[in-house]
């Protein structure tokens, strides 16, 4: 994991938590709103699989990935 990453994933951790629900991550994402989002979703167009936790209502991306996933779209611009 790029030093990024790990910048990124230590305050979406300290935001959010383990895992980030999709009411929270289109905006993460900039998505211009929720419908947006879930839009992309169902044309197979968002960079990840979401989750479902047992006992709890919605889907959820696991922090890390979305950590990671950020920070390789930064990296590029570090080098």
């Amino acid at each position: 994991m790029s030093i990024q990453s790990e910048q990124i994933q230590e305050q979406l951790l300290a935001q959010f938590g383990h895992f980030i629900s999709i009411s929270k991550l289109w905006k993460i994402l900039s998505y211009s709103s929720a419908s947006a989002y879930r839009r992309a979703r169902s044309r197979g167009e968002t960079p990840f699989d979401e989750i479902e936790i047992v006992g709890r209502k919605g889907k959820f991306v696991p922090t890390i990935v979305v950590a990671e996933w950020i920070g390789s779209q930064v990296a590029p611009y570090y080098d």
